[in-house]
């Protein structure tokens, strides 16, 4: 018996050897945009060393930077902020219901349990004691420094730091120390200077304007 004859289709062949039998790949998740930033404030803690009002203040960032508008959603925020089982989650856990259901309730609450820090300010005499320290030596005139990775002259750095604690303390209250601090510059810088200044604006305008190749 003869034995039966098979004819094969050749382009179903070819198409079958070229059929791909790997898994497909699935298409990717886009990841979610954020409207602002996604680093969210570290973590807080209640330590003594912590400055509780910067993280508060970090948390009403980043609640307005990603446009959080729920109740809910900044409290869980707030809440995922505080480092498991330190002093602040131990709070958290403790305060009672009523507080946390809205978000000006939950700062009060946690303000209250850490209170923004009293400023020491200054006296009249701090700042007195301050100008007169201010020393500019006859062997640093005509040097040049960097100031937050600026070149500038050891001069001009005086003048700055003289002029802001004039500007702060007020100039009436340190119009009396001008003809000290005149007295205590180097000679090379007196000599180039109008004697007798009295009004703080003139004296530090000088300093400003010293002619470099003089000094």
């Amino acid at each position: 018996m003869a034995s039966p004859t098979y004819h094969i289709n050749q382009d179903l062949f070819e198409t079958h050897q070229t059929i791909d039998h790997s898994t497909p790949s699935l298409p990717q998740p886009k990841p979610k945009k954020m409207t602002g930033s996604s680093n969210a404030p570290g973590w807080f803690h209640g330590k003594s060393d912590e400055n509780a009002q910067n993280f508060l203040c970090e948390v009403e960032w980043y609640i307005v930077l990603n446009k959080l508008k729920t109740e809910q959603g900044k409290i869980i925020v707030f809440s995922t902020l505080l480092s498991a089982g330190s002093i602040a989650d131990t709070w958290w856990n403790k305060l009672d219901s009523t507080h946390k259901t809205m978000w000006t309730d939950v700062k009060t609450a946690f303000t209250n349990c850490w209170p923004v820090i009293t400023v020491a300010e200054k006296t009249g005499l701090d700042y007195q004691c301050e100008i007169l320290a201010l020393c500019l030596w006859e062997e640093e005139i005509g040097k040049q420094i960097t100031m937050v990775g600026v070149p500038t002259w050891v001069h001009l750095q005086f003048h700055m730091n003289l002029q802001q604690l004039v500007n702060e303390v007020g100039v009436d209250m340190t119009a009396g120390l001008m003809y000290q601090v005149q007295e205590n510059l180097p000679t090379v810088v007196k000599v180039l200077m109008t004697p007798g200044l009295a009004k703080w604006d003139k004296f530090l305008d000088e300093i400003k304007a010293l002619d470099t190749n003089k000094l």
